[in-house]
């Protein structure tokens, strides 16, 4: 009697691993899915960012070229420009990532109460 009493539990112990074996896929899949939609909707949404500033960058050269009456000055002036913001962005690269960091661990810890 014993002997089947411990089979028994064994099998439902088995199914109990299983299905939480199971269980945890599903979470894991879920979070990646997740994941994924939300670099894409990032990728998208910076795409468009990026469209929209090289656009505005090229018409407000060829602005300042009319408006400097000249065939280059205005690209050389927006290209100043965006060598300047590299630079700063390039010396403050290590507090940019520390702060990035932080918010995406504050992120984590918010949804984990959450």
């Amino acid at each position: 009697m014993k002997i089947i009493d411990i089979d028994r539990l064994l099998d439902s112990l088995s199914g109990f691993l299983e299905t939480k074996l199971e269980l945890i896929k599903l979470d894991i899949a879920t979070e990646v899915h997740k994941i994924v939609a939300r670099a894409i909707i990032i990728l998208f949404i910076a795409s468009v960012i990026s469209l929209a500033v090289m656009l505005i960058s090229v018409g407000l050269s060829m602005w300042l070229n009319s408006l400097l009456e000249s065939n280059f000055l205005g690209f050389m002036i927006v290209s100043v420009f965006y060598v300047l913001l590299g630079a700063i962005v390039y010396m403050n690269r290590n507090k940019i990532y520390h702060s990035v960091v932080e918010n995406i661990a504050n992120q984590n810890e918010k949804s984990e109460h959450d």
